[in-house]
């Protein structure tokens, strides 16, 4: 019973995450892309918090310099990594799996102007250089050579945690990652920093709004191939919540006479 519960709430969960994902790509649907000079003539002459797509070039923000990504090390200004951890006793895997996600600010540039933008966990991405790799855990300590997890795990401690004491019989890593200079088109809300009233582009307006921040290096704001990621994730979701009442309702007469027994 105590599995149908976690089934149930692991459904839930990937349901109301691709809610948000699909508000997000709705919202960068109806957003007219503009560039850097033109939206910051529009926050110059009418200085409101707003929804924006701003296109320009990405570069790292003043100060930070250009991050890596975590698989191929390659200089990125923003990137997302997945790990998902795959049971030895489950062809399908059982273990969830993590994602990071770069917090490191960069700015879209045209010409001499810029925004500087400020990323969130809960970013969404459309068209990104994307990499897929996977390693092998052998069960034989000797052949246990397993180098890009080794690196996640010292990268990230929290991936290092989970991981531990994990069966695992491979990890799949997916890597989407923005390269410095590339031309890239950010979704988001576009406020004043309250320290130097200099706009920046933040996923949210306050603390309780849900996130609305995408980043997409195609022509356009990336919400065709959100939308195919949303479609992705509301399966896997519904998938988990009919298997679970499906067991639960193969289950549940048994349950009940050994509680009546």
């Amino acid at each position: 019973m105590i599995m149908l519960v976690i089934i149930g709430v692991l459904g839930i969960l990937i349901l109301a995450r691709a809610r948000q994902v699909g508000s997000v790509a709705s919202a960068a649907e109806g957003t007219k892309v503009r560039g850097v000079a033109e939206t910051l003539g529009l926050a110059e002459a009418y200085p409101v918090t707003r929804r924006c797509a701003v296109r320009g070039r990405v570069v790292p923000a003043d100060g930070e310099g250009t991050g890596e990504a975590p698989l191929s090390e390659e200089k990125s200004v923003w990137w997302r990594v997945r790990i998902h951890p795959r049971s030895r006793y489950s062809r399908s895997g059982i273990f969830l799996a993590r994602t990071e996600t770069s917090q490191r600010p960069f700015d879209l540039v045209e010409g001499d102007r810029r925004i500087r933008v400020e990323p969130d966990p809960e970013m969404a991405h459309g068209d990104t250089i994307t990499g897929y790799a996977e390693e092998q855990h052998p069960q034989a300590f000797v052949d246990r050579k397993t180098p890009m997890t080794d690196l996640v795990k010292a990268r990230f401690p929290a991936v290092r945690e989970e991981l531990s004491g994990l069966d695992i019989r491979k990890v799949d890593f997916t890597e989407w990652r923005v390269p410095e200079d590339a031309e890239a088109t950010v979704v988001g809300w576009l406020t004043f920093d309250p320290t130097t009233n200099e706009p920046v582009i933040r996923a949210r307006r306050s603390a309780d709004d849900e996130p609305l921040l995408s980043i997409s290096m195609g022509a356009d704001t990336g919400a065709t191939e959100i939308r195919g990621q949303n479609r992705k994730s509301l399966t896997i979701g519904w998938a988990f919540i009919v298997f679970g009442f499906g067991l639960l309702l193969f289950g549940l007469p048994a349950f009940l006479s050994d509680l009546a027994g």
